[in-house]
C-alpha cells in the first residue's frame, strides 16, 4: 500500500522533499539487517523519523492512506503526538493516564520492552487512568512480563478478565511461550482449555489445528476443529484458503493424500497467485509418488500408472515416468520400456534430461537410431540455438548430450563424425576418462 499508493500521492512527495530527507533500506539485505537490528525493529514495514543528530523522534508500523500519513509527518514537524513529546511531557512531571499510555505504547513499539513495562506499571498507579487504559496496562503488563519469564501476570489477566476484547490476543502470548520454550503440554493445555471459549473464532481454531499437524498429535480433534472453522468463515474472506489449507495439511499428516489434494486444489483455485500452496500440492503429490514407487519394488505398477494418469501436470510427472521407465529397464521389458518413452516424448519435449535419457537407451537397446539422432539434435538445438562455443552458453551438461549424439552416430556406423563430435567433448572437458574411453571405443571400430 506504501509503496503503491501513498507514496506516490502528491502531496506526500511534497511533504516528505521539502522536509526530510529520505532513505529506503531493504532491511533483508546484508546493509540493511543490522539497520534494522539496531533500531531493534519488530515487522515491515518501518518507518523511522530522525532528528538532525539521529536522536529518534518517532516511528511507525504498517500502511497507511495517504492522508493519514500527511498526519503523521506533520505531527513530527510540530513535535506532537510522537514519541520524543510523550518522552518529554514525562520529563516535565506530566504523568498523566494520557502521557503515560501513549509513551508505554511508544517504548513498545522502540523494542525498549523493561521502559515500557516500567511506564504501564506506573500507569496502574495514577489516579485518573480510564477503564481502557486500565485493561491496556493489565494486558499488556501481562505481554511485556513474558520476555522476562514471568508468566503471572498473563494468568492473572486471563483469569481475572476473561471477556476483555484482548483475550484471545493474550492466549496466543501464553501459548507462543510455551511454544517458543518447548513446553508442549502446557501449550496443548492451554488451547484444550480455551477450544470452547473460542469455538466461534475461525482463527483460533485454525491455529488450534495447524498446530497440531507441527507436532502430530490429536489429527483426529484438528480434524473436526478445522471444519468447524470452515463453517463459521464466508467463502469470499481472505483468510478461507488458508484454513482449507489447514485441512489439506491434517488429512496429508493422516496419509489421506488424495482428499488432502482435493482440498489444496481448492485453495489453490480461490487464490491463484499463491505459490505456497502449489508447493503444498507438490508436497502432497511427492508423498503419493514416494508410495506408488515404494509398490513397484513389490512389482506393484497400479499405483503408479494411476500417478500418471490422475497427475499428468505435476512438477514430479517425469520422475514418476522414469520410475516405471526404470523398472521396465531391469526387468528386460523392452517393449513396454520402449512404448513409455514414446508415450511421453512430446509431453517432454523440451526436456534435454528425457530426450537424452530416450536417445542414450536406444543406442544401448539398438533401436530406433535415427529418431534418437532427431531427439539429441533436439536437445543440442535447445540447449544452444545459436550455435555459440561452449564458454559462452555455459551448459552443465552439453558435453554429455554431445556425447549421446556421439554414441548414435557410431552405433549408425557413422565414425567419422562420431569422431569427430566426441573429440569436441573431450576438448570441454579433457580430464573426463569416460569421454577418452569412448573414443578409443570408436577408434577401434
Amino acid at each position: 500500500m506504501l509503496e503503491a499508493s501513498t507514496f506516490q500521492d502528491d502531496d506526500v512527495i511534497s511533504l516528505s522533499k521539502n522536509n526530510f530527507i529520505n532513505l529506503k533500506i531493504d532491511a533483508e539485505t546484508t546493509y540493511g539487517q543490522p539497520i534494522f537490528e539496531n533500531f531493534q525493529g519488530t515487522g515491515y514495514p518501518l518507518i523511522i523519523f530522525l532528528d538532525s543528530k539521529g536522536n529518534e523522534l518517532d516511528r511507525l508500523y504498517g500502511s497507511f492512506p495517504a492522508y493519514e500519513f500527511i498526519i503523521k509527518m506533520n505531527n513530527v514537524l510540530d513535535g506532537k503526538g510522537t514519541f520524543s513529546y510523550y518522552l518529554d511531557e514525562y520529563n516535565k512531571n506530566n504523568h498523566s493516564a494520557e502521557i503515560l499510555a501513549s509513551l508505554a505504547q511508544k517504548y513498545q513499539e522502540k523494542g525498549e520492552l523493561d521502559n515500557s513495562l516500567s511506564i504501564y506499571q506506573e500507569l496502574l498507579q495514577t489516579s485518573n487512568i480510564s477503564k481502557k487504559h486500565f485493561n491496556e496496562a493489565k494486558y499488556n503488563i501481562g505481554i511485556l512480563s513474558l520476555n522476562n519469564n514471568n508468566l503471572s501476570p498473563i494468568k492473572e489477566y486471563l483469569i481475572n478478565y476473561p471477556g476483555s476484547d484482548n483475550i484471545e490476543d493474550a492466549v496466543y502470548a501464553l501459548i507462543n511461550y510455551y511454544k517458543i520454550n518447548q513446553m508442549e503440554q502446557e501449550e496443548i493445555n492451554v488451547y484444550n482449555q480455551y477450544l470452547k471459549q473460542f469455538s466461534n473464532s475461525y482463527s483460533f481454531l485454525n491455529s488450534y489445528a495447524w498446530r497440531m499437524t507441527e507436532i502430530n498429535i490429536n489429527l483426529e480433534n484438528a480434524l473436526i476443529t478445522i471444519n468447524k472453522a470452515l463453517t463459521l468463515i464466508d467463502k469470499n474472506t481472505p483468510q478461507y484458503p488458508n484454513i482449507l489449507d489447514t485441512k489439506a495439511e491434517i488429512l496429508w499428516m493422516q496419509n489421506d493424500n488424495e482428499r488432502a489434494i482435493n482440498i489444496i486444489n481448492q485453495a489453490i483455485e480461490l487464490d491463484s497467485k499463491s505459490e505456497y500452496y502449489k508447493v503444498q500440492k507438490n508436497k502432497f503429490l511427492n508423498s503419493i509418488l514416494k508410495i506408488a514407487i515404494l509398490e513397484i519394488n513389490n512389482n506393484n505398477l497400479s499405483p503408479i500408472k494411476e500417478y500418471l494418469i490422475n497427475y499428468p501436470g505435476s512438477d514430479n510427472i517425469e520422475d514418476a515416468v522414469y520410475a516405471l521407465i526404470n523398472y521396465y529397464k531391469i526387468n528386460q521389458m523392452e517393449q513396454e520400456e520402449i512404448n513409455v518413452y514414446n508415450q511421453y516424448l512430446k509431453q517432454f519435449s523440451n526436456s534435454y534430461s528425457f530426450l537424452n535419457s530416450y536417445a542414450w537407451r536406444m543406442t544401448e537397446i539398438n533401436k530406433n537410431l535415427d529418431n534418437a539422432l532427431k531427439k539429441i539434435n533436439i536437445v543440442l538445438e535447445l540447449i544452444n540455438p545459436k550455435g555459440l562455443s561452449y564458454d559462452r552458453i555455459r551448459k552443465r551438461d552439453y558435453p554429455n548430450f554431445l556425447s549421446t549424439k556421439a554414441e548414435v552416430l557410431w552405433k549408425q556406423g557413422k565414425n567419422e563424425k562420431a569422431l569427430i563430435i566426441i573429440n569436441q567433448v573431450i576438448e570441454l572437458e579433457p580430464n573426463n576418462q569416460s569421454y577418452i574411453e569412448q573414443k578409443n571405443k570408436f577408434i577401434n571400430s
